[in-house]
């Protein structure tokens, strides 16, 4: 059913009742526990000295090797501009280089540095320390379960398209 046509009624039916809600909302929950993980996840990465946009356009980086400004802008779902700053705080730290595109002069592609490179692997450790502690009580079979539940609701959100392939697989080995 198209969600233009949910109206109070079929709410209802559904069991919702916006007047009597005592209990969160799936999207309330959903954004919490993105919160909650945002902030282990920052607090990790302060250490490094890294911001959480430095650590999506590493982590792109390493995954692709190279980037230009509009590929990463597009892939990250952000505007240009702020990838600008991103870029030249990363720069100044020397984790990436720019240069000109051979084929076409007007583009810059971006690549990590050696330092880059190595920073990032540390950032990894940082990843799935935030993901042991936001999983660290399910089970492997509720992860699993709640991966499965969690790419449905994007699927239908997103009106059955596939969900983005960049989601972290979680480590197999739990403590």
């Amino acid at each position: 059913m198209p969600r233009s046509v949910l109206t109070n009624v079929t709410l209802q039916m559904l069991g919702y009742r916006a007047e009597s809600r005592k209990t969160p909302g799936l999207g309330f929950m959903l954004r919490e526990a993105y919160r909650a993980f945002s902030r282990e996840l920052t607090c990790q990465l302060d250490r490094h000295g890294i911001t959480y946009s430095q650590w999506v356009f590493l982590w792109f980086l390493y995954e692709r090797d190279s980037l230009s400004p509009m590929e990463f802008a597009k892939l990250a779902n952000i505007q240009k501009s702020s990838v600008t700053s991103v870029l030249n705080a990363m720069q100044s730290q020397g984790l990436v280089v720019t240069r000109r595109n051979e084929k076409d002069a007007r583009q810059i592609i971006v690549r990590l540095t050696p330092h880059g490179r190595s920073t990032i692997k540390k950032l990894f450790y940082c990843a799935a320390e935030a993901n042991r502690l936001m999983t660290s009580a399910l089970s492997e079979n509720e992860i699993g379960q709640l991966m499965l539940l969690l790419g449905k609701v994007v699927n239908s959100l997103n009106d059955g398209a596939q969900p983005d392939s960049t989601i972290v697989k979680l480590d197999k080995k739990r403590k």
